[in-house]
């Protein structure tokens, strides 16, 4: 039963800067291993390196940014070697632009701010402050004088790159500013914000120009030719308005499909000749020709639809990214792939160690199942399970092969099975009927249980792909376990406050045992367990006894692998540490950090906590109780949710006690050295 983060379950499974800042050029950097860069303190490496929100090349096409969930990481336009990781002062990015010149780097930071960075070094030169929301979009003007910004406080704003200070506010928009960029020659601003609208203003003075309003969708991307004749908008109806500059008439109505679900990019090629788009529903690549309309061809970009588009500046390469995972280099002139970088998956839904823990298999928005080698941090295999639209639980069989999972399909929810060494999928058993929330394995891996938000509790045969029973209780079945004997079932359920847990006979389906508890771990034996009760209330029983035998009043519970001491958090933020045979704590503490989730390791050694914000991680020794070390937790949180834990979703320990894993909304795993 894993300890996800806003799921008390309660009992579940070195410093190193990286690149200095200030002394590391970007074209000239020789540490290899990106596993390792900007980690946070305590943390031996980084798995992933996060979702990509916005690209750039610098104009030189020496340089290539992506900017994501983490940071910005920065590439050798020409080769795709990593060459730096920016990631202070800054949560997500979401907006990258270079100057004309190369020389500057322009992202979205933290607290509504601007940053400018050095190219040469890496080195953050300034912050520009005055936003009073969100920034969404960053753009330089072509004489590298003046940097454009649109924000969610409704303003577009000129900043003077050279000292940082604001120039102009433009104010107009009924809403935030989504994109915001310059004509070619500097003259004019155009911006949306996602309604049906597209606004154009004076870039100089800041004077209103007109408003195009021929959409009757919302517009999702708009981009400017080349020559400055020719705007484009990107619509949610499946098509894309050619507009002229000049009357800010329509021109040109392109059409995707009919069963179009909203074009998600456009983009114009260099030379201007040929304009690329995509849609939200497949993961095609669409070339057309400005001129005529005509649609001159048609690439696949698998497994997903490419969300960002970006082209080299002498337009020979163009660069791809979704929510895949990958980053693809095609060649534009035969449509082929240079080369694909990996490791930039989605939202992580679930993860979990292998027996041996020698692997840690992450699944991902997409649906995309990455499989990373623990001991070298690599990630050695990425899956995209095309007959599924989403993933949102796994569980690995016994035999360290054998993965089961729960997603949803076009047409319904489904559980399969999926061979993590080849990636060949098994069978896919079909019967529940609403979102499924947990699977797990029987000990001997011959049969495998699933819960779903209705109540429903499948157990399946694994060979023969047959429901063995079909259990029925209350409703949303929140985690699942086995006992040793194969023959007994535990699932925890929590429809509202009328959380509850039951044993159930596998073989007859009749109820063993039910407790009003809302979670429950086992001791290593699984002689013994422990429930927690939603009104802190913990108890303590014997498998073979009607009555517990020892009740504490306690908001949270975690016990050593010997069953032979305990921890309790009190709502006050103080911690109690109990031998299990006495009536009083043996020692209490109020923590600096209020630790809000902890778990013991396997190995009875150390125990881990997580404060109440989601941000600091803490390790004690569970012998003397003292704290080992507090680190900061080095997820980044997204700029735009202010919700408790919003930047961990997971944690767990390895099967051998000496690493602990944590996985947030940045899309990437940390794993810290726990010795």
């Amino acid at each position: 039963m894993k300890n996800r983060v806003g799921q008390d379950a309660a009992h579940g499974k070195s410093s190193n800067e990286g690149l200095a800042k200030g002394k590391t050029s970007m074209q000239n950097n020789l540490v290899q291993d990106s596993t390792k860069w900007k980690l946070p303190e305590g943390a031996k490496a980084r798995l992933g390196k996060g979702h990509i929100f916005d690209m750039a090349y610098s104009p030189d096409g020496t340089l290539f940014a992506a900017g994501g969930t983490i940071g910005i990481w920065i590439y050798d336009g020409r080769t795709g070697e990593e060459l730096n990781l920016l990631t202070e002062h800054m949560e997500s990015v979401s907006a990258v632009a270079f100057s004309p010149d190369s020389k500057l780097l322009a992202s979205n930071g933290k607290n509504n701010t601007i940053l400018l960075w050095d190219t040469r070094t890496g080195e953050h030169r300034k912050t520009l402050t005055g936003h009073q929301d969100k920034v969404n979009s960053v753009t330089f003007g072509p004489d590298g004088k003046t940097l454009a910004s649109g924000s969610d406080d409704e303003t577009i704003r000129l900043w003077d790159v050279a000292t940082g200070e604001l120039r102009l506010t433009f104010a107009g928009h009924a809403d935030g500013v989504s994109d915001v960029m310059y004509s070619p020659d500097g003259k004019i601003l155009v911006s949306h914000d996602g309604d049906d609208m597209i606004y154009l203003w004076d870039a100089h003075t800041g004077e209103f120009l007109r408003t195009l309003t021929e959409h009757t969708t919302d517009i999702n991307s708009i981009a400017y030719s080349p020559d400055g004749a020719t705007l484009a908008s990107g619509i949610d109806d499946g098509t894309i308005q050619l507009w002229d500059t000049d009357t800010g008439n329509p021109k040109t109505t392109l059409t995707h499909t009919t069963d179009s679900k909203g074009v998600w990019s456009v983009v114009f090629s260099p030379n201007g000749k040929t304009l690329i788009s995509t849609d939200y529903a497949d993961d095609l690549i669409r070339f057309w020709d400005v001129a005529t309309g005509e649609r001159l061809k048609t690439i696949k970009n698998p497994p997903d639809t490419p969300n960002q588009i970006v082209f080299s500046p002498d337009g020979s390469t163009m660069v791809c990214a979704g929510g895949g995972g990958t980053m693809r280099f095609w060649d534009v002139a035969t449509t082929t792939p240079i080369r694909t970088l990996t490791g930039y998956p989605d939202l992580i839904r679930d993860i979990v160690y292998s027996p041996d823990g020698n692997k840690i298999v992450a699944v991902s928005a997409g649906p995309i199942i990455q499989i990373w080698e623990t001991h070298t941090s690599k990630l050695k295999k990425t899956f995209f399970v095309d007959s599924l639209r989403s993933i949102d639980h796994i569980a690995y069989s016994p035999d360290g092969i054998t993965l089961a999972y729960g997603g949803v399909t076009n047409a319904n929810y489904a559980v399969g099975l999926m061979n993590t060494e080849t990636g060949e999928h098994g069978r896919v058993f079909s019967g529940h009927k609403d979102i499924i929330t947990t699977v797990a394995f029987s000990p001997d891996g011959l049969t495998f249980a699933s819960g779903d938000e209705s109540g429903s509790i499948n157990i399946w045969d694994v060979a023969t792909g047959k429901s063995l029973k079909e259990l029925t209780w209350k409703e949303n079945v929140r985690t699942l376990a086995f006992l040793p004997d194969g023959q007994t079932l535990v699932s925890t359920h929590d429809p509202g406050h009328d959380a509850g847990i039951r044993f159930w006979d596998i073989a007859t389906g009749d109820t063993i045992k039910t407790f009003a508890g809302y979670a429950i771990a086992f001791s290593p034996d699984w002689e013994k367990f422990v429930i927690k009760e939603k009104n802190g209330i913990t108890q303590f029983w014997n498998m073979d006894s009607n009555e517990p035998f020892k009740t504490i009043a306690g908001y949270l519970i975690v016990h050593s692998p010997d069953w032979e001491k305990f921890v309790i958090k009190e709502k006050n933020g103080i911690i109690q540490f109990w031998n299990m045979d006495s009536n009083e704590p043996f020692k209490t503490i109020t923590s600096e950090v209020k630790t809000h989730f902890l778990a013991y390791s396997p190995d009875g050694r150390t125990i881990a906590g997580i404060d109440s914000d989601g941000e600091l991680l803490s390790f004690w020794d569970a012998d003397t109780c003292e704290v080992i070390r507090t680190s900061a937790i080095g997820h980044k949180n997204s700029n735009w949710s202010s919700y408790r834990f919003d930047n961990i979703y997971f944690f767990e320990y390895s099967p051998d006690g000496h690493t602990f894993a944590t996985a947030g909304w940045d899309s990437t795993i940390l794993l810290w050295d726990v010795q």
